[in-house]
């Protein structure tokens, strides 16, 4: 029991910290910043493209018919 709220403790610790540090980020202006640049590089790298395709390739994959349903008979 004595291991579980070290666990407890630490996330506690960790959520806080991760709190303050986002709270400096936009203070400073520096989390819209990094933002930005994060966005710059993933279509400099063709990502945002690449997921675009993926997405528009599932979307179309996600409403065919498996081969079997469109033949009139049932396989059941």
């Amino acid at each position: 029991m004595a291991f579980k709220s070290v666990t407890s403790k630490k996330k506690k610790e960790v959520h806080i910290l991760r709190a303050a540090i986002n709270q400096k980020l936009i203070e400073t202006g520096e989390r819209e910043r990094l933002k930005e640049l994060l966005r710059a590089k993933l279509i400099e790298c063709g990502w945002k493209d690449q997921l675009k395709a993926h997405c528009k390739e599932s979307k179309e994959n996600c409403f065919k018919l498996p081969d079997w349903a469109g033949r009139g008979g049932s396989r059941l």
